[in-house]
C-alpha cells in the first residue's frame, strides 16, 4: 500500500490513451465523464502522494525521538 498512489496514475494514462482512440465514436456527454475522470485520477494522484510523503516524514521524525530518548535512557 505504500505506492498505492502510481495505481491512480495508471488510470489516467489508460483513460487518455482509450479516449485518444475512440474519440471518433465516443458522445459529448462520455468525453466530457472521461475528461473528469482523468481530473480525478491526477488529483488523487497528487493528493495520496503528498499524504504519504507527509506521513512518511512524520514517522521518521518519531523513530529518530524514539532513538533520542533510548539513547538518553542508556546514559
Amino acid at each position: 500500500m505504500k505506492y498505492f498512489e502510481y495505481v491512480y496514475i495508471v488510470l489516467a494514462i489508460m483513460t487518455m490513451i482509450f479516449m485518444a482512440t475512440e474519440y471518433d465514436n465516443l458522445p459529448t456527454s462520455t468525453v466530457g465523464l472521461l475528461m473528469f475522470a482523468i481530473f480525478l485520477f491526477s488529483f488523487m494522484f497528487v493528493f495520496r502522494r503528498r499524504q504519504r510523503i507527509r506521513v512518511d516524514e512524520y514517522m521518521e521524525e518519531e523513530r529518530r525521538k524514539l532513538e533520542a530518548e533510548l539513547e538518553e535512557e542508556d546514559k
